[in-house]
Parts: structure tokens; C-alpha cells; sequence
């Protein structure tokens, strides 16, 4: 990251604004798809559009419960996984980068994270390790098709 400045959008009081002010700057943006009540990405949206030149992470991981019934009517998470809040599911993570990509106005994105991996699989670190590659296997595909141009961790 070679930006003087960033702007977290996590429990920002005014997104648009922040938005607006730091994207002048040259600012690189983080937000997440469960950050503001589900609605940060779209209130950035305008001010990426604006600035096409100004960068912006997301994550996938945790979700709002409205996402998580959107998960579930479009077949990538099941009722019980939506009720957990988090999920590293290949299916999910494609699905979840997607959405991310259209709520920011964006055919690529800048930085992809894992959101808190660790809360997909507790105290089971075999299982995590295999969560987190699947994850990290769709991120690959994204990076490939040109729709993420990095991804990471977010802990």
C-alpha cells in the first residue's frame, strides 16, 4: 500500500462523506460487505465512481443476516451456514466477491480479504487451514479471470 492515507469504513458515522474527502486525497479505501448494517460498499460506491484511480479492499467472511438469506435463495450457503454469520464456502466467497464487486461499482477489485478466518472453523485448525484454502483457491480463479487483483488476510 502506497497510499498517505486510508479510510476504514468500520462503524464510520458518515461513509458518503468520509468517502468523498479521502478519495481528493488519493486515499486507499477498506470497507467490508457487513460493514454499516450491509450498506458501506454501496454508500462508497459513488465516490469510487468518481475517482476510478483510487483503490479499495473489501473482505468476505462475515455477513449481515439480509446476506446471508441473499446466500441462501442463490444456492451458495445452506440455512444453517447463514445462521452462523461467517463463512469461507468456495461457493460463498464466489458468490460474496461478486456481490462486492457490483455494491462498489467495480469490474475489479483492488484487495480481496479474509475476513477473521478464524471464526469459520473455532479451535479446529486442520479444518480452518482447509477452509482457508478453498478460499484461497477461488481467490486465485478471481485473480485470474482479472476480478481481484490481490487477496489476503484481514485478522
Amino acid at each position: 500500500m502506497t497510499a498517505q492515507l486510508a479510510l476504514g469504513t468500520y462503524r464510520c458515522q458518515a461513509i458518503t462523506e468520509a468517502a468523498a474527502r479521502a478519495a481528493t486525497s488519493g486515499a486507499w479505501i477498506d470497507t467490508a460487505p457487513n460493514y454499516a448494517a450491509g450498506q458501506a460498499q454501496s454508500l462508497l460506491a459513488p465516490a469510487l465512481a468518481a475517482h476510478p484511480s483510487l483503490n479499495v479492499s473489501t473482505k468476505t467472511g462475515y455477513f449481515t443476516a439480509a446476506t446471508g438469506t441473499d446466500a441462501v435463495n442463490a444456492d451458495v450457503l445452506t440455512e444453517d451456514q447463514a445462521r452462523a454469520g461467517h463463512s469461507l464456502a468456495p461457493d460463498y466467497v464466489r458468490w460474496q466477491t461478486g456481490r462486492n464487486r457490483a455494491q462498489l461499482g467495480r469490474d475489479r477489485l483492488d484487495l480481496v480479504l479474509l475476513h477473521n478466518p478464524e471464526r469459520a472453523q473455532p479451535g479446529d485448525r486442520s479444518a480452518l487451514h482447509q477452509a482457508m484454502r478453498g478460499a484461497f483457491e477461488v481467490l486465485e480463479e478471481e485473480v485470474a479471470a482479472g476480478h481481484v487483483a490481490g487477496y489476503g488476510v484481514a485478522t
